[in-house]
């Protein structure tokens, strides 16, 4: 039911659904933890999405803290999607240091049992060029940023992520005072938006707007 209110983006009714699932998983004796898991994770990634970082790291928290009380292996992949939500939060909430622990273990988890492409492995290669961007580490980041977009290229990854990530590339080199190169990855996340069909209205498509026309500006482009 949860999941239904989510697809309908009735979040508040999804997260209370999520929330009294747990409630009643806690109070069962024998709750199968993968579920327990997966509803952890469902629940800490709208938090997150809603801001709400602090609710996401304990959900993340508690969820990996259930996955070790259940004999889940110590390099299970299973952990992998708590521990991206989990880096993710780290990083709004301003604790790079720990979110770049966060997302090397899971990239450590995810290649080790599935190697190192697809759509998963992409996502956190993206998460973890933005804790080296933030860090101010922008060649680092790079690599990161393009690792994650070849991942999702060869994988077949929605337009819209494809997107985000070249945005992202962008905004590392313009940091770093490529503004051309810049240019050319915002102009190729500009074309991946629209093979996504994300309008003119959206918000990620309004942010990446103002951040081509600045380095338009710097390479003396005018279109």
């Amino acid at each position: 039911l949860a999941t239904a209110f989510f697809a309908l983006d009735q979040d508040d009714e999804a997260v209370a659904q999520w929330r009294e699932a747990i409630a009643i998983a806690e109070a069962l004796p024998d709750v199968p933890p993968l579920e327990l898991i997966g509803v952890h994770h469902a629940l800490a990634n709208l938090l997150r999405e809603r801001g709400d970082t602090a609710g996401a790291l304990k959900l993340t928290g508690d969820g990996l803290a259930i996955a070790t009380r259940n004999g889940v292996p110590p390099r299970s992949p299973l952990r992998v999607p708590l521990l991206r939500i989990r880096a993710d939060a780290q990083i709004a909430s301003g604790r790079i240091a720990d979110a770049e622990a966060s997302v090397r273990e899971a990239i450590s988890l995810q290649s080790a049992a599935v190697g190192s492409g697809g759509v998963q492995m992409g996502s956190l290669y993206n998460t973890l060029g933005m804790v080296l961007f933030e860090q101010g580490r922008f060649t680092d980041a790079a690599v990161a940023f393009t690792s994650g977009h070849e991942g999702f290229m060869k994988a077949g990854g929605p337009p819209s992520e494809r997107a985000a990530m070249l945005a992202n590339l962008g905004s590392v080199w313009e940091s770093a005072g490529d503004y051309p190169r810049a240019a050319g990855l915002f102009d190729q996340a500009f074309a991946a938006l629209e093979e996504g069909g994300v309008t003119a209205g959206d918000a990620s498509r309004r942010a990446l707007m103002r951040n081509h026309a600045r380095v338009l500006l710097f390479t003396g482009r005018v279109d």
